[in-house]
């Protein structure tokens, strides 16, 4: 071997002996200084307990840092920088670049409380600036970038958020980090909504320490929303989005997309501006995944909403303005109807959100609901508009515990309110054709605290409405000639003048149409088939016991209910009683509705009017009972049922229907249809009914 040769091989020899023991050597130290030097000192400069698996480092200078954990903040499978090995050792950080292998970053933030990385990141910012490394002066050596490798990114935040990240870079800028992501995962969890969107890359700069994003970019993105129990709550599906944010001044937000399998016109967007200001555009875009927030018995499935809304976050709460469009839901209420109602509607108008006292103000709130008329033959008259203004105040119930409110049915065609009303809540007046104008105001304040207090005040202008042809099965002008009625028994009487039973209005003793009227309506004679006193009173019990108890029916609406309508308590029902009531006092006398009532009102189980009533209980012809006798028939038509069973089981009259009785005799002697010294007679008299 030549000494060129010999040489050779000992270079060669000393280079393999350097390049091997100088980084097992360097491992070896720096193993020894893990523990006494590098998670004590980067301990201190996170201010987060830092624990590291190994450390080695290369010739070339990098150094790799295996199973890093930061707390329960970050954790990564390894750190590879290349620094200098006495800077990373004593918490300093010199790197051109960093690869960061299969990285997790956990930072559960919640309002009001500041996010652990950034507190991190400020403690790492403040100790850059005033510990340089030997030989440098504080930001002469800036670090370039920042790569994720093998494994995405997680970031957790809120209850129930996650963020994560396919092929990540990050790259420092002059006062924060430029983000530069492939594919991005988003999820969100409340208890009433759950979202999940994906984005085929993004772009963000982040300003440090205090992670303030600006200048973001989010394209060929899908979002879904779904309720918390998924398929039973419906879900609305997003493609083709695009979000950004700083894009026209610092943090302003937008987000935009389309409805999948929606058509082309489906598309939403959302901005948010610097002031808090977030505006929300909306073309017939699905609202299934929001069934979640919708009030019990909105059905949002086949729901899609068209318009804007505006809102802005107060000091205590939301003030949101807006004018949207709604087609599709459906409303299934026990007390508004026995079949569900399409909601069909436009809303527009102010409404304010107070979250510490639970308030919503309304503030010219109107609603328009769809008609099914041609826009054509509106003419001059305003669309069918219903204001609504004034406060109120829920919990938990569907009905507020408190409201101050004020109503106005804007003058409108007699047809067209009609025809506001849904389809399934008008089915009894098929057929009813109405002519001319309405218009109507309502102011309406409670407590259910203080039911007593309730303040009603209704006023509707029907004077020029009329009707061309009535409803097909509830025409008045039927009761003044013989009909078939339906009991609430199932059976079938013929009734009207000369039927069998039947009694005309002057074959029945003045005494027993006053006590009725005395008992049941004091005001018969005079209203036009409403009684707003009966209605305050009832509506006072109602909100006391949160249900529909008592309807406060005049005798022209209990007429309508016998003969026309059902049995169920809906709020569809007394709207059709209403129309109907309004339509019988239009086309018969008070003397023919009251003696069609007396004729078919119930005084026991399977007895219908008063000449059977008098039969069943006091076994002898109507015109033969004495003051007493009557009033107790008067008094059974609150709850005929309940109260002759009651009578029944005890064998006699107890004291609480006495008490009725008297009542009605009181009252009878006030309207005039008995003397003070026959009320002082019946009143000592006992009542004694055939049992």
């Amino acid at each position: 071997m030549g000494n060129r040769q010999r040489h050779r091989l000992l270079r060669l020899t000393a280079a393999a002996s350097v390049a091997v023991l100088v980084p097992l050597a360097a491992s070896r130290y720096a193993d020894h200084r893990i523990d006494e030097g590098l998670e004590p000192a980067w301990t201190a400069a996170l201010g987060e307990d830092l624990t590291v698996g190994s450390l080695s480092a290369s010739l070339t200078g990098a150094v790799r840092v295996e199973d890093v954990r930061v707390g329960n903040v970050f954790r990564a499978r390894a750190i590879v920088a290349a620094v200098g090995l006495d800077n990373l050792l004593a918490g300093r950080v010199a790197a051109d670049e960093i690869r960061v292998v299969g990285p997790q970053i956990r930072d559960r933030l919640h309002r009001g409380q500041e996010s652990r990385i950034a507190a991190m990141l400020a403690r790492l910012e403040a100790r850059r600036d005033s510990q340089p490394s030997p030989g440098q002066t504080g930001n002469d050596r800036r670090l370039r970038r920042i790569i994720v490798n093998d494994g995405q990114l997680r970031i957790d935040l809120f209850d129930g958020g996650r963020v994560v990240a396919d092929r990540v870079e990050l790259v420092p800028t002059r006062h924060g980090l430029r983000v530069v992501t492939g594919a991005l995962a988003l999820t969100a969890t409340t208890p009433d909504l759950a979202a999940s969107g994906q984005f085929d890359r993004a772009a963000a700069d982040v300003r440090l320490p205090d992670l303030a994003f600006s200048r973001v970019l989010a394209i060929g993105g899908r979002l879904r929303l779904t309720g918390p129990d998924g398929a039973d709550t419906g879900t609305s599906a997003f493609d083709d989005i695009v979000a950004a944010v700083g894009t026209d001044r610092h943090r302003v937000a937008l987000i935009r997309g389309h409805a999948a399998s929606a058509g082309e016109a489906a598309q939403f967007q959302v901005a948010l501006d610097t002031d808090g200001v977030a505006i929300v555009r909306l073309v017939e875009t699905p609202l299934a995944g929001l069934a979640g927030l919708a009030p019990a018995g909105l059905d949002l499935t086949s729901a899609i909403a068209t318009g804007t809304v505006t809102a802005t976050t107060t000091a205590d709460g939301i003030d949101a303005t807006g004018d949207l469009r709604f087609e599709g839901a459906t409303l299934q209420r026990d007390t508004l109807s026995d079949a569900p109602l399409p909601v069909n509607t436009a809303v527009r108008g102010r409404v304010r959100f107070s979250t510490p006292s639970g308030d919503i103000q309304l503030d010219g709130v109107t609603i328009e609901p769809e008609t099914g008329v041609p826009a054509g033959e509106n003419g001059s008259v305003h669309p069918v508009e219903l204001e609504i203004s004034g406060t109120a105040r829920f919990a938990d119930a569907a009905v507020p515990d408190r409201a101050d409110l004020r109503l106005a049915l804007r003058r409108t065609r007699c047809m067209h309110a009609l025809l506001a009303v849904p389809a399934p809540a008008r089915s009894r007046l098929a057929g009813l054709e109405l002519r001319g104008h309405v218009e109507a105001n309502a102011t309406l304040a409670f407590d259910r605290e203080s039911p007593d207090d309730v303040a009603l005040d209704v006023s509707v202008d029907l004077s020029d409405c009329t009707a061309a042809r009535e409803a097909e099965g509830a025409n008045p002008r039927d009761l003044l000639r013989p009909f078939v009625h339906e009991r609430a028994d199932g059976a079938r009487v013929e009734l009207g003048a000369g039927r069998p039973g039947y009694l005309t209005f002057s074959a029945i003793p003045p005494v027993v149409a006053s006590a009725f009227v005395a008992a049941e309506d004091a005001r018969f004679y005079e209203h036009s088939g409403f009684d707003q006193r009966q209605i305050r009173n009832s509506l006072a019990v109602n909100l006391s016991r949160g249900q529909l108890l008592r309807g406060g029916s005049t005798i022209s609406q209990q007429l309508v209910k016998n003969v026309f309508l059902s049995r169920e308590r809906t709020l569809a029902r007394k709207l059709e009683e209403a129309v109907i009531t309004w339509r019988l006092e239009q086309r018969l006398s008070k003397q023919q509705i009251l003696e069609r009532y007396l004729n078919i009102v119930e005084l026991a189980p399977g007895v219908y009017g008063v000449a059977d009533g008098a039969r069943h209980w006091f076994k002898k012809p109507l015109a033969r009972l004495q003051p007493r006798e009557v009033a107790f028939l008067a008094a059974l038509t609150p709850a005929p049922t309940t109260l002759s069973k009651q009578i029944a089981a005890a064998g006699k009259v107890d004291e609480a229907m006495r008490h009725r009785v008297d009542t009605v005799l009181r009252a009878m002697a006030r309207e005039g249809a008995i003397r003070p010294t026959v009320l002082a007679r019946e009143l000592k008299l006992p009542v004694r009914p055939s049992l």
